[in-house]
């Protein structure tokens, strides 16, 4: 038998405890309004760190694949070390936390991508373009100048090339942009076929139009136009610094970006490389198209018309983060063959103001393009 007065201490005891965890209980109900020192709150916590335990396998893949996708943006963006990444990091953070769906993938992706202030850059997830640049007014290089968008939305849909003998000796050619998803040998093909064509009837000298090319792939573009470039370097990429880091070239025949060739097109005959090419350029001119344009510069035999480009001189990657999502980021400045850098835009030798779907007997740069010939002819 226990002693009365010990019974009676261990009752007492066992209410006092009955009493402080009804209490705990009631404070819990309440939504834990207690003092955060009071041992009162510490379930709560614990409940809340075990149900992050308990997230959708699906979910925690998305938040994991935003993460990797930022980290190789930090690691390979031309920009990157010319930002402060640290002020950003807790929204970051904030925003990947509440990823649910893939749709919540775009907003950190979007965050980053504008904080960059890189309007090449975007992330493309399964086959479609996802998260972009948005914050058009804030990008590098801002262009202010008015553009036809009309004109614009038409030479894009119309994709169009042109190839025209304006004269006995003289071959125009208009290289519109290639979509990446147009067939590079059908579009390579197309444009080096039509300049064989021209050569045949008689040009020997040319015009290349790229007032309307807004860019896409330089690939076909290059090896189209391999003719009128002769071997050895034609371009290349530079970095943040100012240093070299890549190089453009022709090769017997084709195009190559370092040591990558996407192209390879039979030697044509009959086409000088060194003969005077005129190239125009325009606001419009954009992207691939100032890269195709950076390849002329320094060229012997060479003289641009027209206006300053519309400042996308940066080479992008291709870098797939997964099997789904994929990044296209600025990587690098266009730099023509003697070293020159094009950090905002081309700039032309003769300006002359363009004005979209001119007759080309009516078109000024055209006019100008043919008296400068005219001269290279005379010679």
């Amino acid at each position: 038998m226990w002693p009365a007065f010990v019974l009676e201490s261990v009752l007492i005891e066992i209410s006092v405890k009955k009493i402080a965890f009804l209490g705990t209980l009631f404070f819990s109900f309440l939504g834990g309004c207690m003092n955060p020192s009071d041992n009162a709150s510490e379930p709560i916590v614990e409940i809340n760190q075990t149900s992050e335990q308990y997230i959708q396998p699906e979910v925690q893949a998305r938040r994991m694949l935003v993460r990797s996708a930022l980290s190789k943006l930090k690691e390979q963006s031309l920009f990157s070390e010319d930002v402060d990444w640290g002020s950003i990091e807790d929204e970051l953070e904030k925003q990947i936390a509440i990823i649910q769906t893939d749709e919540d993938m775009k907003a950190p992706l979007n965050t980053a991508l504008n904080f960059l202030r890189d309007p090449h850059a975007r992330y493309f997830y399964k086959g479609q373009m996802f998260a972009h640049f948005t914050d058009w007014g804030n990008e590098r290089n801002r262009d202010n100048r008015p553009i036809d968008q009309d004109a614009r939305r038409r030479f894009e849909e119309e994709h169009i090339h042109q190839f025209e003998l304006l004269d006995n000796q003289t071959g125009y050619i208009k290289i519109v942009g290639i979509s990446p998803s147009d067939d590079v040998m059908q579009q390579a093909n197309h444009i080096r076929s039509n300049l064989e064509k021209l050569a045949a009837k008689g040009a020997r000298y040319w015009i290349l139009d790229l007032r309307y090319n807004t860019g896409g792939n330089m690939n076909p573009m290059m090896s189209g136009l391999r003719p009128l470039l002769c071997d050895g370097a034609v371009g290349g990429e530079a970095n943040l610094k100012g240093e070299i880091i890549g190089s453009w070239s022709m090769k017997d025949g084709d195009f190559y970006m370092g040591d990558y060739n996407d192209v390879s097109l039979a030697v044509s005959d009959g086409i000088q490389c060194d003969s005077g090419v005129a190239v125009l350029i325009s606001r419009q001119t954009t992207s691939s198209g100032e890269a195709v344009g950076t390849t002329f510069k320094g060229r012997p035999n060479s003289r641009f018309f027209g206006e300053n480009t519309g400042g996308l001189t940066t080479v992008t990657n291709w870098e797939p983060i997964d099997d789904e999502l994929t990044m296209s980021i600025a990587v690098s400045y266009y730099a023509d063959r003697n070293g020159n850098i094009f950090e905002e835009n081309l700039q032309p030798d003769e300006h002359i103001e363009f004005v979209p779907e001119l007759a080309l007997n009516q078109d000024p740069a055209i006019e100008a393009a043919q008296s400068w010939l005219a001269g290279r002819i005379a010679e």
